[in-house]
């Protein structure tokens, strides 16, 4: 999310060569790459298309502007856009706890429906 954080886009493909032909992955948080993209870095649309093939899972969650941890529906991520990214790749919600539960689950309904 924040941009000192490493590895950044271009580590990635750095330590992706180094160590290519060995077990390893990239866990993508979908939330922190579109923020990013907000503030004119490689966004969520950049990490998908250079990394795909790497990328074993997800942190989804939604953001509106620079806030982030959102449920499903409540920010302005297009998670209709990346269906099949998406439905190859193991996800885990990361939603802050400021969330009701109530929230939370009207997140996981919407993002159910569009994945379907």
């Amino acid at each position: 999310y924040y941009t000192h954080q490493i590895p950044n886009f271009e580590e990635i493909g750095t330590l992706l060569n180094e160590f290519k032909g060995a077990p390893i992955g990239v866990w993508l948080d979908f939330g922190h790459a579109y923020v990013q993209g907000l503030w004119g870095l490689p966004g969520l649309d950049d990490y998908i298309q250079q990394y795909d093939y790497a990328i074993k899972g997800i942190h989804l969650h939604d953001a509106k502007g620079s806030k982030d941890h959102l449920p499903p529906g409540q920010g302005d991520i297009h998670f209709e856009k990346h269906i099949q990214f998406l439905k190859k790749k193991v996800i885990i919600l990361e939603i802050n706890k400021r969330h009701s539960d109530g929230e939370l689950q009207e997140g996981i309904n919407i993002f159910n429906k569009i994945i379907q």
